[in-house]
């Protein structure tokens, strides 16, 4: 992706000095020994139950012979097909020449019987069911990694493709895998982000930089209605990644549809930290990141009180604020949304799989010799999450069939990675989600106690029925732990297609005020209703943000308007 500035960032490929070869090899020992730890257990705990372990073996083999018998069956054979009672769930495995060609029907067999032993070899384990989560979390990472078309000679579709180019797709293949070994950290591209430029068609809501410091960026963007409502708007991005995913292409932009419901809108842009913010905290973050951008949006708008929106982790800071400030008897705040966002880490979800000790350690050990956790890192933990979707299917569509890769605004915002300073996260790891400290009401901050209770402010909460980070469930219970009215918005989507639903998106979306006993009880008397999640959100924001005024100045004498939106931490590779 480039940049509409000739600003260069100094440094290594991601702005910062280049680490050392050990660093470098550090989060690849530690996943080894993560996954090391997952595995032993399970065989181990077979050998203790040899008797059902050999069952599983016996059975495997059985398999594997009727995988033999059916893949030499005549297609035209009537007789009924052998199976081993295993439903092939990978649409990967669903080409015409999965049914009508005997070497991959065998070839699909034999995938299937060896899932199939997989977990079987799981129940001779015996197993706890946090330990058990675990192993079958990794069980299917290895499994998803040896799928037969992740190869060339498992791939009818990259064979037929090669017959159909005389062999021109496998040298563009070997051409694109070469590109990325060497361009792309051995990792398939994932989008051609040389189609964006950030200021034209990607963070381009007309704005300018109002106000930098050590941590953030304050960006205040044009008014582009006549007048505009009292209450001004700022956006608390999460600080796992650029800001601009509330920003993305002109039509598909949060901020821009903000501002054109005629809503004073200010977004935060974090700096991307290197080394030398290591010891940046999460209390450096929240009186550097948002309370001083409140500072600056009172003098700049004269309103004594500010709306705030916050996705992902950026919503957890934006409660962090709103309950600090109560426990200060300060409301600055006057409602807060948040997307996509869980206070209460008691079950992380598909994330608790890493709740290992050992492995905590090594990452907190790393993070805190580097510096800085790095983007790419984190970006890598988020792919092995949905390892089909965000890495095999890239490999085989790239190396395989030699695809160019697709152009998709959201990827080009996935893949401009952005670090957490060391402090930071490893306070979040170990006092938000390891110990579950802002839930339970046990958080300090700068001397003050946290208490998600004292969020008496109005709040609007969406989530997304298909986010594999934060279940819907999750987003649904911390609403449970907020002292005020809660409005509940469950969208269609995943963690982040669920956001991005502009109206005429053909989205829809369930509604309701969040005081049902469970999630399930509050969907099943939700309304549902055929449009986008913003439009609800727009008529409940208006509600909120007083009457129409004149648009304040850009900027102001002490915050003057300096460069363009999106400014230069957002550029920092």
């Amino acid at each position: 992706m480039r940049s509409s500035t000739s600003d260069d960032i100094p440094g290594g490929a991601d702005g910062h000095a280049i680490p050392s070869p050990m660093t470098t090899l550090q989060p690849i020992v530690a996943a080894g020994a993560w996954v090391a730890s997952s595995l032993c257990p399970v065989l181990t705990g077979a050998a203790k139950n040899w008797p059902q372990a050999m069952w599983a073996v016996k059975h495997y083999w059985q398999d594997l012979a009727s995988g033999a018998r059916e893949a030499v069956r005549s297609t035209d054979d009537a007789a009924e097909p052998e199976t081993i009672g295993v439903e092939c769930d990978d649409d990967r495995l669903k080409h015409a020449a999965w049914d009508s060609n005997a070497y991959f029907r065998l070839l699909r067999h034999a995938y299937l019987a060896s899932g199939k032993f997989a977990g079987h070899l799981l129940d001779a384990a015996g197993l706890g069911a946090r330990e058990r989560e675990r192993a079958d979390f990794v069980l299917r990472l290895l499994l998803d990694a040896l799928s037969p078309p992740n190869f060339l000679l498992g791939n009818p579709e990259a064979l037929h493709q090669a017959a159909s180019t005389g062999g021109a797709s496998l040298l563009n293949g070997v051409g694109n895998l070469i590109e990325d070994m060497v361009h792309n950290g051995a990792r398939p591209r994932q989008t051609d982000t040389s189609a964006f430029v950030l200021g034209e068609n990607l963070a381009a809501t007309p704005g300018r930089v109002v106000y930098r410091n050590q941590v953030m960026e304050l960006i205040q963007y044009d008014a582009q209605t006549e007048d505009v409502y009292s209450i001004p708007l700022l956006f608390i991005p999460q600080w796992i990644n650029k800001y601009y995913i509330m920003d993305l292409a002109p039509g598909r932009s949060l901020i821009e549809w903000a501002v054109r419901q005629g809503h004073t809108v200010f977004a935060i842009s974090f700096r991307n930290p290197g080394p030398e913010l290591r010891d940046f905290g999460l209390v450096d973050y929240l009186r550097q990141g948002p309370l001083e951008a409140l500072a600056a949006i009172e003098e700049i708008t004269q309103s004594p009180r500010t709306n705030i929106v916050g996705p992902c982790n950026g919503g957890t800071l934006a409660l962090l604020v709103v309950a600090w400030l109560a426990a200060g008897r300060r409301e600055r705040v006057g409602c807060v949304t948040l997307l996509n966002t869980t206070a209460d880490f008691a079950d992380l979800g598909v994330l608790e799989n890493f709740r290992d000790p050992a492995l905590i350690d090594r990452l907190t050990r790393m993070v805190r010799d580097r510096g800085y956790l790095s983007g790419r890192h984190l970006g890598d933990l988020f792919d092995i999450l949905r390892p089909n979707d965000r890495v095999w299917d890239h490999i085989a569509r790239r190396w395989l069939l030699g695809e160019p890769p697709p152009v998709s605004d959201i990827l080009a915002w996935t893949e401009d990675c952005t670090n957490m300073a060391a402090a930071l996260c490893n306070e979040f790891m170990d006092q938000v989600c390891l110990r579950n400290q802002l839930a339970l009401g046990e958080l300090v901050l700068a001397g003050r106690q946290v208490d998600l209770t004292d969020v008496r402010q109005d709040v609007f909460v969406a989530a997304a029925i298909r986010d594999h980070l934060i279940p819907w469930e999750s987003a649904y219970r911390t609403a449970g732990l907020l002292g005020g009215e809660v409005r509940f918005a469950l969208t269609s989507g995943g963690h982040v297609t669920g956001v991005i639903r502009p109206p005429g998106s053909k989205a829809f979306h369930h509604c309701g005020s969040a005081d049902a006993a469970t999630p399930e009880l509050w969907l099943a008397a939700a309304e549902r209703r055929e449009k986008s999640w913003w439009e609800s959100w727009s008529d409940w924001l208006a509600e909120r943000a007083e009457s129409r005024r004149t648009p304040p100045p850009v900027g102001s004498d002490l915050y003057p308007a300096a460069e363009p939106a999106p400014g230069r931490y957002v550029r920092q590779r």
